[in-house]
């Protein structure tokens, strides 16, 4: 990126804004246990608590913008107007077919 004398970009002091609303919200998940999905408001103001002073001043529009491609993505759920982790895929049995079927077929006899 070309820069101007004098001029340089800015310093991220936070993390990326994907790695800071993943775990806003697992961490609002954990909080409410009663409620499963977490706002936007709710995402924002805990962003802004944990981040403080280090937010830019587009925050809302970089907020918005990131929820939809985590959600678009499927890093994320949207249920409602709230946004939720998917469940963990399970490593258990592989799913397997239904098997070959026996039978049902005409009698040998006949």
């Amino acid at each position: 990126m070309a820069t101007t004398a004098g001029h340089s970009p800015p310093l991220l002091r936070h993390p990326p804004y994907k790695e800071m609303i993943m775990a806003a919200v697992g961490a609002l998940q954990r909080e409410n246990k009663g409620r499963k999905a977490a706002s936007r408001r709710a995402i924002a103001n805990h962003l802004a608590a944990a981040h403080s002073g280090t937010l830019s001043t587009r925050h809302g529009a970089l907020l918005s913008r990131n929820l939809a491609s985590l959600t678009s993505s499927g890093l994320l759920l949207r249920v409602g107007y709230s946004y939720k982790l998917p469940p963990p895929l399970s490593r258990g049995n592989p799913v397997r077919g239904r098997g070959r079927r026996r039978g049902g077929g005409r009698g040998r006899g006949s």
